[in-house]
């Protein structure tokens, strides 16, 4: 069956002569084969007809998930810029940010390898999890004990986990997380835990970053009805070393000189 990439072959926005770094080559006549046959004679389209619905329903697909993680959250994508990653997809920026109205476009350096990168600067990250079930409005002494208890023994876990990768104590770093609900909802928000032990005194600080978690995700809270947490979870994890892009500099030279090649492309208008 034909593919989002032979479309993009047939259409000439993809060199076939180049693909990876010229480390592979991608046979156009076979891309175009495989849309003409399996496609062109159930719509009776051209090739370069066909192709072109390839790329609009693949772009209508990816306009609606944009949507659904900005208008339908209450975010104007008219306020925002569009940047487009993986090996394809500034191919796909421009048709997506008309669709959606993003402001502008930025493709980062090296767009193919920037989840890759992602996970070279991610920190290394351990989290432990313990079911705890109580309520926090409640505020029962036993309750306080049962959840100090358990994020000390999650701690512990956190701890020797990274020193076993040979983080040095220093370098440790923790986050803890208490997993909320209101009574009666079937579904759970984090909330940030301070790094003390928690008390009747600090305890509200809980219950208010529930509230705020509630408000950011859903528009609103309930703020007099009890919350009760239902899992506990410590993050461990050792901060890495962010990488960086060397400066750029002005070389003087003629654009042309940048120039590798032509060939015809097709672009959405079918010109």
């Amino acid at each position: 069956m034909p593919t989002v990439t032979d479309a993009q072959v047939v259409l000439g926005r993809m060199d076939p002569e180049h693909f990876l770094g010229s480390d592979l080559r991608i046979d156009a006549a076979l891309a175009s084969a495989a849309i003409e046959e399996h496609l062109c004679p159930k719509l009776d389209m051209s090739v370069t007809d066909a192709a072109l619905g390839i790329i609009r329903v693949i772009n209508s697909n990816m306009a609606l998930a944009i949507r659904a993680n900005s208008v339908a959250r209450g975010i104007d994508p008219r306020e925002f810029a569009l940047m487009p990653f993986g090996g394809a997809g500034p191919l796909h920026a421009v048709a997506l940010a008309n669709a959606v109205a993003a402001r502008e476009i930025i493709v980062p350096p090296a767009p193919g390898i920037t989840a890759a990168m992602g996970l070279l600067a991610t920190d290394m990250q351990y989290e432990f999890t313990r079911s705890t079930l109580a309520v926090l409005t409640d505020g029962k002494p036993d309750d306080l004990d049962r959840l100090n208890q358990n994020f000390d023994d999650l701690m512990n876990q956190a701890q020797a986990a990274l020193a076993a990768d040979g983080v040095a104590e220093q370098q440790q770093r923790f986050r803890r997380i208490a997993e909320c609900r209101y009574q009666g909802q079937g579904y759970e928000l984090r909330a940030d835990v301070p790094d003390a032990v928690i008390s009747e005194a600090n305890l509200q600080v809980i219950v208010d970053n529930f509230h705020a978690a509630h408000r950011a995700d859903y528009g609103h809270s309930f703020e007099s009805t009890p919350i009760e947490v239902n899992t506990l979870r410590v993050v461990g994890y050792a901060p890495s070393d962010r990488l960086s892009w060397p400066d750029r500099t002005n070389s003087g030279g003629d654009v042309a000189d940048a120039l590798l090649y032509t060939r015809p492309t097709t672009f959405d208008n079918g010109q």
